[in-house]
């Protein structure tokens, strides 16, 4: 219908308008036809009731290249919507013509935008909430008070190297303001999604930095994650809190932080094949707390191959397996009470060195079918391995260990 009238119209500009040269019509300037003919709603012409031809858009009254501006009604296309505490669009308003030219229409003017003619990469907006629609590239600068969520995204990347999320400095009440348990960033009911590069300074009162729930393929590369005391002096934060979710990786990533009480990374126990890969974990709280554990993986299938481990005060385990059928491979646990905790059956550790906490294996009664092997046990200050009570079914053997 949309084309049967653009067409309609145009056959009707045409006929009223056959023989008119350009100039002023009821105090509007029309595109001057004097070396050719401008034909209604091409490139650089008039609209016709709001319409253009092809890829062309209608802005004001005109017919131009481009995409709609993030944010407006018609935007169906648009990688993703930002919006403030006050729930508008922070992009709107935004300078279009002259040196702030938007020539890509994503709502950003040339001197904001690290790429102008791409739609798909754009700054972030401090105290606004990203909603991604599509892969987007985020422009690298340090960014107060953000949230980046997605969900339902599909075969998506989401590119941010060189961009801090930084709550140190707060510039805008949390969206909405009454609620103190959030993420900063989350992912909901996604699929074959990769985030790169992202840095995470300085968070706090927040569900975890990363949230990943009920999805599948998610991957999660090369990101910086620091958490903080929150503003009662309480460290609960968490890094990466993934539930209800399969088949998803963390990699090369660096978490650290103050959590006291809190997995720096944890699985619940809707969650299967999580693999964690070469990974440095760091708990920097100042106080003895004797609590949480730095992973805790609950489900089945999980991977952990080549993660360092290291807490200041003592966590109560580095490594905390309940489900079942998860592999450990390579990787170190430094100053935690107890280095791994099996509370899982048929599951495998070896090549980790677990050392200077108070014991290095801890069996948890009635699991069974677990093979803990070819593993460095030494310098921890109680015993090498301990069992917790009645654990028939379980190998431990071959590990170095001087208790």
């Amino acid at each position: 219908m949309r084309l049967f009238r653009l067409a309609y119209s145009l056959l009707f500009v045409a006929c009223s308008t056959q023989g008119e040269s350009g100039g002023e019509t009821g105090g509007m300037t029309t595109p001057s036809s004097t070396s050719e003919e401008c034909q209604a709603g091409g490139e650089g012409c008039l609209c016709v009731e709001g319409l253009c031809l092809g890829e062309l858009i209608c802005a004001g009254d005109v017919c131009v290249k481009g995409a709609p501006t993030t944010g407006s009604p018609d935007a169906t296309t648009s990688s993703g919507t930002q919006t403030n505490s006050t729930g508008e669009d922070p992009t709107s308003g935004s300078a279009t013509t002259g040196e702030d030219s938007d020539n890509d229409g994503d709502g950003f003017p040339a001197p904001v935008d690290c790429d102008d003619k791409d739609p798909l990469a754009f700054p972030l907006t401090d105290g606004a909430t990203l909603n991604v629609h599509s892969s987007i590239t985020i422009c690298p600068g340090t960014y107060k008070d953000v949230q980046i969520v997605a969900e339902l995204l599909t075969n998506a990347t989401i590119m941010a190297t060189g961009v801090v999320l930084d709550e140190s400095g707060l510039v805008a009440p949390l969206d909405p303001p009454d609620v103190v348990n959030l993420n900063l960033v989350t992912f909901r009911e996604c699929h074959d999604v990769i985030v790169s590069g992202l840095e995470i300074h300085s968070y706090h009162d927040r569900t975890a930095a990363i949230m990943i729930d009920q999805s599948t393929g998610v991957r999660i590369e090369g990101v910086y994650i620091h958490g903080m005391v929150d503003e009662g002096g309480n460290a609960n934060t968490k890094g990466i809190v993934i539930t209800g979710t399969s088949a998803s990786t963390v990699e090369d990533s660096e978490l650290s932080g103050f959590f006291a009480g809190s997995a720096i990374i944890s699985t619940d126990e809707f969650s299967s094949s999580i693999f964690l890969n070469r990974l440095q974990l760091k708990d920097e709280a100042d106080v003895s707390h004797g609590l949480g554990n730095l992973v805790t993986l609950h489900g089945v299938g999980h991977f952990l191959q080549d993660v360092t481990m290291t807490d200041s005060h003592g966590s109560f385990c580095g490594v905390f397996l309940g489900g079942s059928d998860h592999v450990i491979s390579g990787g170190s646990v430094t100053k935690v009470e107890n280095g791994l905790c099996i509370n899982a059956d048929d599951s495998s550790m070896s090549g980790m060195v677990i050392s200077y906490g108070s014991v290095g294996v801890a069996v948890f009664p009635g699991v069974t079918g677990n093979k803990v092997t070819g593993n460095d046990l030494r310098f921890n200050k109680d015993a090498c391995y301990k069992l917790l009570g009645p654990a028939p079914g379980n190998t431990i053997s071959n590990n170095q260990c001087d208790k």
